[in-house]
């Protein structure tokens, strides 16, 4: 009876704690939440059903369009596919995926382009327009490579803006490696498709901003709480603490080689 009695005390108290990470985090579900508190996923499960806490939630769904179906097939293969199937991505910068959504405001849109990190999930360049178009895909590319240096490896879907002289130019200049999915398969390029699916839901409706200005605010926001604050459950961490500590485990291994080498 003791024991159950401190049991029921101490799930309580989770389950406040967990209530007040939701106040801030309202899509975390009982992964994250685990990851954030250090406990199992049956605890946290556990306690949220418990306390009928439960996050905001959309499942993720693709459509495919008919018309893409008859659609000829390209030039361009998935070599990120083909590179994984004989390797791992072991590091950052090995591979980024791109793509754009579009986003409602006001009887019109705001087009937002981003190129995310395959391996530490972090967003590393973005650009938003009012037009999708290849200046804007590029603008987001070249934001990443000024900040990150070049990837091995780009990956994106056959649109237009990237099939584009200029854009694919930039690629060869600058030594990367093209990638591109099949047609009409967004699975293909599920890194950016999985990103997307919650980024919209999380953001939610840019309707409610007077301003233009105001909304663009809100999507740059919800991209630096993407980056720095939210836990990616694949990496159990957030992006840019992922990416830190990746770079940081690379240089002791660097280390080691080297006084290694010297000691040889």
């Amino acid at each position: 009876m003791y024991v159950r009695q401190i049991k029921e005390v101490s799930d309580k108290i989770i389950g406040g704690e967990i209530k007040n990470l939701l106040k801030d985090n309202p899509f975390y579900g009982y992964r994250r939440v685990a990851i954030y508190f250090g406990f199992s996923d049956n605890k946290a499960r556990r306690i949220m059903r418990k306390y009928n806490i439960f996050p905001i939630y959309k499942k993720l769904r693709y459509i495919v369009k008919k018309d893409d179906l008859l659609k000829p097939s390209s030039i361009f293969t998935n070599q990120l596919k083909i590179f994984i199937q004989d390797n791992k991505l072991t590091k950052p910068n090995q591979a980024w995926s791109t793509d754009f959504t579009y986003l409602p405001y006001r009887y019109s849109f705001l087009y937002l382009s981003t190129v995310i990190d395959t391996y530490t999930k972090e967003i590393l360049g973005f650009h938003i327009s009012k037009r999708h178009t290849t200046e804007m895909t590029l603008a987001a590319l070249k934001m990443a490579t000024s900040g990150r240096g070049h990837p091995m490896i780009h990956h994106s879907d056959q649109g237009s803006e990237y099939k584009a002289e200029s854009y694919q130019q930039y690629l060869q200049d600058n030594n990367i490696i093209c990638s591109m999915s099949k047609k009409s398969s967004p699975w293909e390029n599920g890194y950016q498709e999985s990103f997307y699916g919650k980024y919209r839901y999380e953001l939610g409706n840019l309707n409610r901003f007077k301003t233009e200005i105001e909304a663009i605010e809100a999507i740059i926001l919800q991209l630096h709480y993407y980056n720095n604050k939210r836990i990616h459950t694949t990496i159990r961490d957030t992006p840019v603490l992922f990416r830190q500590k990746e770079l940081k485990r690379l240089r002791l291994e660097e280390e080691t080689k080297v006084s290694s080498f010297s000691r040889a």
